[in-house]
């Protein structure tokens, strides 16, 4: 213990106790006029042994360029894939949440679709005798009366007619949608104003329309106050929307919803391929088109009857809401002309089967970063055979144990650092090629690429620690004898 120092403390490896006395700091203070800290020469002593045994373990990997290059290519396919699939999970994760977030996980979207037809119906539908089915008024107030947790409904109906704008004909979706319907979308006015009550009452010709919107539809022109033209009726758009998630990637029923879907019917290709979306007040829609519309084909004429498009319903807790919503909706219906989507349950869904995906594709990196590994062991224990007369002049000399091991560890972690650098580069080309030739959404974050890069270093040590250990155990005069 040092002069003056106190009970119980501690020193350093240097010699300098934790909790110094005076006469351990005045000989400290000395040290630090002219003499070189015992502490401090220890750690310089320290990082200069880690360089060397850094730079012997790159030199034996240059040492075998080719034998090196083909040890690290396992590794290399290992880390490609790997971050290929952290990049595809990832990326259809965000999709996955992005998607439910504009259907809206409390929701329960209620869309009409038409039953295959029968025999006799195709006659009735020739001669020209409407065809009914789908949502109607009254699944509509029954829900809204019988369902537990119900806090919002929200009722759209598309108006099937062509739409001129600027005297053109363009590709576009008009519906006509209850109030409720914007405050279930989160959907937010970027310019004029929203439908109120009285446009319903006085079923107002206004609309609004969804945001961004295709330069070449308006010509760049300002489309707030513009006329356009819905079948044979005049609106006036009085706003532009879009739901709080954004516009252009809303679904094509939301609020903003731009896809390009076309559901107007002999639109498609005109003034652009994007699909513009109009929103009319529901009583509107009814008023001024009624629920009936007509199709034309070759030596015939089909009339059809649909209240309703889409019931969106908002609930407390969806998945306790579905049982008694399909209790509802088969009492007024004979036969399914609906279909009941819950976003909720399509996340489960999906989640459950992106697991899946995801552990298919980790094994498959796993079983190639062991592949990998089994190469870097084999080359490893051939270096060990080829330089064991090189360990045995190393520790005739002094080397201890833990000195051949480090060093031969450390040339294990270059080969698979290496490997991981190298992985990382060609696994951006990976993601790059997935994104472009499947479509599929990726994601490459910061994490994704650190913890490629960390699995090389864990495998390198895993992988090299059995050779270090070998090269460490073979005897001096063993060594020394070896041809």
């Amino acid at each position: 213990m040092w002069h003056g120092q106190a009970a119980g403390a501690s020193s350093c490896s240097g010699g300098l106790p934790v909790n110094p006395g005076p006469a351990a700091r005045a000989t400290h203070a000395a040290n630090g006029r002219g003499v070189a800290c015992p502490c401090h020469t220890d750690v310089r002593r320290e990082m200069n042994r880690l360089f060397d045994y850094l730079l012997a373990g790159l030199k034996g990997v240059l040492r075998h360029k080719l034998r090196s290059f083909l040890a690290v290519m396992g590794i290399v396919l290992a880390i490609s894939a790997l971050l290929s699939m952290l990049a595809v999970g990832e990326g259809a994760r965000q999709q996955i949440l992005t998607e439910m977030e504009h259907l809206g996980l409390r929701n329960i979207i209620i869309t009409s679709r038409r039953p295959p037809q029968k025999a006799t119906e195709q006659k009735q539908s020739q001669r020209g005798e409407v065809v009914s089915f789908g949502i109607t008024k009254l699944d509509y107030e029954r829900c809204k009366a019988t369902i537990p947790g119900l806090t919002q409904v929200a009722i759209v109906h598309e108006v099937g007619r062509p739409v001129l704008i600027l005297g053109r004909k363009v590709n576009a979706r008009v519906l006509g949608v209850s109030d409720e319907y914007f405050k279930i979308h989160q959907a937010r006015i970027g310019r004029g104003r929203m439908l109120t009550a009285i446009d319903s009452q006085r079923q107002a010709q206004v609309c609004l329309i969804g945001t961004p919107i295709p330069a070449e539809v308006i010509q760049h022109n300002d489309p707030l106050g513009m006329t356009i033209m819905v079948g044979e009726q005049v609106f006036d758009i009085v706003g532009t929307i879009t739901t709080a998630g954004g516009g252009a990637a809303a679904p094509a029923s939301a609020p903003g919803g731009n896809g390009n879907n076309n559901s107007n019917g002999g639109n498609s290709g005109v003034a652009g391929s994007n699909l513009v979306s109009l929103y009319m007040p529901f009583e509107t829609a009814m008023g001024r088109f009624g629920a009936f519309t007509q199709k034309v084909d070759t030596g015939s004429r089909q009339f059809y009857k649909q209240e309703i498009t889409e019931m969106i319903l908002q609930c407390a807790d969806p998945l306790a809401a579905v049982k008694p919503l399909d209790a509802v909706m088969q009492k007024g219906h004979k036969e399914v002309d609906y279909e009941t989507t819950v976003p909720l349950q399509v996340l489960y869904q999906r989640q459950r089967t992106q697991e899946i995906f995801n552990l298919v594709l980790l094994m498959i990196s796993g079983l190639t970063l062991l592949v990998g590994g089994v190469g870097i062991v084999n080359i490893m224990l051939v270096s060990v055979a080829e330089r064991t007369k090189e360990i045995g002049i190393r520790r005739a000399l002094g080397a201890r144990q833990r000195d051949i091991m480090l060093q031969f560890l450390i040339e294990t972690l270059a080969l698979t650092m290496t490997g991981g650098a190298l992985g990382v580069l060609a696994g951006f080309g990976g993601v790059y090629a997935v994104e472009r030739y499947t479509g599929w959404p990726v994601s490459v974050t910061v994490e994704t690429i650190v913890a490629s890069f960390l699995v090389s270093v864990i495998a390198g040590v895993l992988f090299g620690m059995y050779p270090a250990h070998k090269a460490s155990t073979v005897m001096p005069m063993v060594a020394l004898r070896y041809e």
